[in-house]
């Protein structure tokens, strides 16, 4: 007879059947095997049974492998010294043990589908039907009013779908075993693309190239070098709902080499195949650089906020990527459907804090937006109409974009990845994949990160461990590029005397122009790159130098605002951060424009003139006429003139001077050294003379920024307010459709004992439903909680079919620490100067 061991619960993998091994007392075994029946438990074969696992061990595995991310490997020798400590191993069931547990996370995601309440059972499941959806995105047949295609345009962007695309070359898979040899049980009922249509897709698309260079060496790297090599899967590509990171239902695909637009194609637009077509979408992809913010509709939504699966994700690369093809998709499938749930249970205190902060920010980026209109009355007009026209019709001025004459950086980089892609056509060799141009162009980037380039909080060793690693891995994919153009590079690098402490991050970049004529000549650098790095040198001058006027206009602006208008000290400490922020914006771009002319001035061996622009002194980078001067002058000229005037006064009681009218005005006005001022060459060169159509430009795009930020955290509010109206509509649909599986099913066929199993947990899931609203409007009622304090847990009744225990435990795991600020909250602009001297656009 069967008997159930208990010495130790949860740890159990079997049930001894007709006696334990010899070293294993009754009664004592962890690992034992079985001759016949199976009680609570999950067979490893349904033919001539001999090991079993019971579902309370497989339970605790799952869990473990899901939070912690443990290996069946751990688990396994857990168990093993679970059952004997003293080095004496029971029988190997290592492989049988991998069986059932991948056999029971197939069968809970089937059951928790509901596929065991369908007559069509197992093979009835569709694409992408065992998926957790996102209780929160725009789904018509789910939580979308009557009508919603017919909504305003002013109410039109609360319907748009956001998705975001990316890839993760961690996730790789030697070139073991076969789809023939190891199927998976559910590949394309969940994430994971059905396999047979995906693979006759991309045997029509062989001979495609990788993507643009300009996606970043590190995925390269990974991508396309000896470390893919020995891979049948090089990565995968995957898509999530961009404001909640949802990943979608048949939205991952495995790469073969690199990341190709066909694969990328192809993963989107199984995604799109459950989206109703009638709903816009805006999708993000890393590929491309450009800014929602300026994007209507767009409300604070992050579309990096992909990248954050992917460090979850990362923890199992390593005990996927020895697995088979299907063992790996279901592995995966299982930890998708786990991060998607506790999105799932998360998402009433992620929307309660991010409304928050979008109503506190609303009101801060409003009140500032509307008192620099003030300012600008007169202009605001002409301004807003010329950002409407943009909106409607892109071909239109864009009111964001400062004039820079001559070609741009983009320009440069598209001129130079045009010419490049010309010569690959007409087949002349390339050196690497990566292009001289994209090699010249990730050194600049580099440059701008290294301790004392200019980008604004991008240096090295500022706290933030993720950002200094990725640097880091950026800066040894260039290094390794070096040897292929620019292997002088390399020998100076290592001819140079550093301290041994130095950082790696603090050694010098190398571009060509750092490197002196004799070592760039004779094979030191790739014939052609010395020019390449020239021309992007000078776009970086004509760019940086209008953005350079244009904080200047503002500068003085602000000055001269916060002359007349701040007083006391809360509004002069506050004038004065923003005038500090936007000084800070000056030295970013009066360092780039002075590194790229020293750049220029070594390429042309130290002849000035032929650099293209004088050299930039700190007494050159200052206004028309320094607004701080001018503050100066006033306050001295006030007190001259008072003076005047009581000298003046005094000679007419004297009689020395004739009386003047009361209402006379003073004409005489002092002009304030007009014909001793001098203007800096930054506003002469090029026809620049700092007139009031620049000023006029350089306001406008700061009030577009402003309008533009006002507008968005505004759509932000009335984005999250619907997304709290779908939620409980969502669940009450969830609940509904297990209620119904519950009443479908047909008692009088299949067996009571059955059926009454049945109805239990449907019954169940549609509480759990039910409950999970509750508790969701208890957190979006609730007082906002103090720093440190955590949100009461709702406590719902208690339900004869779940019990006390499990609605606690339920209710437990919703429960979150309110005042912790989720990364993905973008709540984080602190006072009107964002709004005033907010970020740049990146033209880019």
């Amino acid at each position: 007879m069967c008997r159930r061991d208990t010495a130790l619960r949860g740890v159990l993998f079997g049930q001894a059947c007709r006696q334990s091994p010899p070293h294993h007392p009754p009664g004592r075994g962890r690992i034992t095997t079985y001759s016949s029946c199976v009680l609570d438990g999950t067979p490893a074969s349904d033919e001539r049974t001999r090991t079993a696992a019971t579902f309370e061990v497989l339970d605790k595995f799952h869990l473990h492998t899901l939070q912690a991310k443990t290996t069946a490997y751990d688990f396994y020798a857990v168990l093993e010294r679970l059952t004997d400590n003293t080095g004496v191993k029971p029988s190997n069931r290592y492989q049988v043990f991998l069986r059932m547990a991948r056999q029971y996370r197939h069968l809970l995601m089937l059951k928790r589908a509901g596929r065991g309440h369908d007559r069509t059972g197992v093979w009835g499941t569709g694409a992408g039907e065992l998926a957790v959806d996102c209780p929160v995105c725009p789904n018509p047949k789910v939580n979308l009013p009557e009508g919603w295609e017919n909504a305003p345009p002013e109410d039109q962007f609360l319907y748009i779908l956001f998705l975001a695309l990316d890839a993760c070359f961690r996730l790789k898979r030697r070139m073991v075993s076969s789809e023939i040899k190891d199927p998976g049980l559910g590949t394309g009922w969940v994430y994971v693309l059905e396999n047979a249509p995906y693979r006759h897709f991309l045997q029509t698309v062989t001979d495609q190239k990788e993507m643009s260079t300009c996606s970043g060496l590190a995925a390269l790297d990974y991508a396309n070098t000896k470390f893919s090599r020995g891979y049948s899967t090089t990565g995968v590509g995957m898509g999530v709902c961009a404001r909640h990171e949802f990943v979608q239902p048949n939205g991952v695909g495995d790469f073969q080499k690199g990341e190709r637009f066909a694969n990328m194609d192809y993963i989107f637009g199984s995604i799109l195949r459950h989206k109703d077509p009638r709903i816009r979408k805006i999708v993000s992809y890393d590929i491309v650089q450009f800014s929602l913010n300026l994007v209507p509709g767009s409300g604070q939504t992050d579309g990096k906020g992909i990248e954050r699966p992917w460090a979850s994700f990362g923890a199992i690369a390593t005990s996927t990527r020895v697995s088979g093809p299907g063992a790996r998709h279901d592995a995966l499938d299982d930890h998708w459907n786990f991060w998607n749930w506790l999105k799932t249970i998360g998402l009433p205190a992620l929307l309660r804090r991010r409304l928050d902060a979008a109503r506190k920010e609303q009101a801060s980026q409003r009140e500032a937006f509307e008192l620099f209109s003030v300012q600008q009355a007169d202009c605001v007009p002409t301004w807003k109409k010329m950002v409407e026209d943009f909106e409607m019709d892109g071909e239109k001025k864009n009111p964001y974009q400062m004039v820079v004459a001559g070609l741009t950086e983009m320009d440069v980089r598209l001129k130079f990845a045009t010419e490049e892609a010309e010569e690959a056509k007409s087949g002349v060799p390339a050196l690497h994949v990566v292009t001289p141009s994209a090699f010249i162009n990730t050194g600049l980037v580099l440059e701008e990160h290294h301790p004392g380039g200019i980008e604004e909080g991008g240096d090295y060793g500022n706290g933030d461990q993720h950002e200094d690693t990725a640097c880091q891995a950026q800066s040894d994919g260039f290094r390794k590029l070096q040897a292929t153009y620019s292997p002088a590079a390399l020998q100076a690098l290592a001819a140079r005397s550093a301290p041994a402490e130095e950082l790696a991050e603090q050694v010098p970049v190398m571009l060509p122009s750092a490197l002196p004529p004799a070592l760039r000549e004779g094979g030191g650098c790739v014939a052609g790159l010395v020019e390449i790095e020239n021309e992007m040198r000078g776009a970086q001058c004509r760019t940086a130098l209008p953005r350079l006027r244009n904080q200047l206009h503002i500068k003085s602006r602000f000055l001269l605002y916060k002359k007349h208008n701040s007083r006391h000290q809360g509004m002069n400490t506050r004038s004065r951060t923003i005038v500090a922020r936007n000084e800070t914006k000056i030295q970013l771009h009066s360092e780039k424009f002075q590194m790229a002319w020293e750049a220029r001035l070594r390429i042309a061996g130290g002849d000035e003139s032929r650099v293209g622009w004088p050299k930039l002194k700190k007494e050159d980078i200052r206004c028309m006429q320094d607004a701080e001067e001018l503050s100066r002058n006033a306050e001295k000229q006030r007190r001259a003139n008072a003076r005047r005037m009581r000298r003046e006064e005094e000679h007419r009681e004297d009689g020395l001077l004739p009386v003047v009218d009361e209402d006379e005005d003073d004409v005489m006005v002092t002009r304030g050294g007009e014909n001793m001022r001098e203007i800096s060459w930054i506003w002469t060169l090029a026809g620049t003379a700092g007139t009031d159509e620049e000023l006029e430009d350089a306001l406008r795009i700061e009030w577009a920024k402003a309008w533009a930020r006002s507008r968005r955290w505004t759509e932000e509010v009335r984005l999250l307010e619907e997304e709290w109206r779908r939620l409980p509509v969502t669940y009450a649909y969830r609940e509904r459709q297990w209620l119904d599986r519950a009443v479908a099913l047909p008692v009088g066929v299949i067996p009571f004992e059955e059926a009454q199993g049945m109805v239990a947990y449907a019954a169940k899931h549609a509480q759990l439903y039910r409950k999970l609203a509750a508790w969701a409007e208890e957190t979006r009622t609730g007082e906002k909680l103090q720093a440190g304090k955590k949100r009461r847990v709702f406590q719902p009744s208690w339900d004869p079919i779940i019990g006390t225990e499990e609605n606690d435990a339920a209710a437990g795991s919703g429960a979150e620490d309110d005042d912790d600020a989720d990364d993905d909250e973008r709540g984080d602009i602190e006072s009107d100067e964002e709004l005033l001297m907010g970020g740049e656009v990146d033209e880019d």
